[in-house]
């Protein structure tokens, strides 16, 4: 294997700032998507054992080692990308930044029950994910600039993740009206979306 391949589903969501820090290391052929077509083949894939934990995404590098959980491999893509500080101070704000958005993600609530899934999404978006959508609002009202550090890196990618499952309505029980309450957050994903970087990466992806 000469390139680095990246496994998950064939969707945006959660894959979409790992992909973009890919892209931008390696290029459009510098790399390999390799997008899961359903639940059912992951699942396959799982009880051969093709995943270190059992879940994706999975990076498999160009010597053939695999690497798992999606923030350490986006932090590694945007180190190779130029998409992550230099600065420790920097870096931290980043990160902090990055794994909030993720914990928006990881924290909201999931039911076979579609009305229970409704109760309880509504609840959460009233309660802990308005919290930290309020934090990170503050966070990015704290510079001029639409992005977290002046320069597009990693966090703002995980801005652009969230906020767009919210606009798209993929965020099941969230309306989009919800980012009314976020101006800062929706100038910021604007950017991010036009941002050279991203206009190239979408015009060579769905998702």
């Amino acid at each position: 294997m000469s390139k680095p391949k990246f496994t998950y589903f064939d969707t945006g969501g959660r894959a979409v700032a790992c992909r973009i820090c890919l892209f931008k290391a390696f290029g459009k052929d510098g790399w390999e998507d390799d997008r899961l077509k359903d639940y059912a083949t992951q699942q396959s894939m799982k009880a051969e054992g093709k995943f270190p934990l059992g879940s994706v995404p999975v990076l498999t590098l160009a010597d053939g080692g695999e690497v798992c959980q999606s923030e350490a491999i986006c932090r590694y893509a945007a180190k190779v990308a130029g998409l992550y500080p230099d600065d420790a101070l920097a870096a931290l704000e980043v990160d902090m930044v990055a794994t909030s958005f993720m914990e928006v993600l990881g924290k909201c609530p999931q039911d076979p029950d579609n009305e229970k899934k409704k109760a309880l999404r509504e609840e959460y978006a009233a309660g802990w994910m308005l919290r930290a959508m309020t934090f990170l609002e503050k966070t990015y009202s704290k510079t001029d600039s639409a992005f977290l550090q002046n320069t597009l890196t990693m966090a703002d990618l995980h801005l652009l993740m969230v906020v767009d499952m919210i606009l798209l309505g993929q965020f099941d029980y969230v309306p989009a009206t919800y980012m009314d309450q976020f101006p800062k957050l929706l100038a910021a994903s604007t950017a991010v979306k036009a941002h050279d970087v991203v206009t190239a990466y979408l015009a060579s992806y769905p998702n």
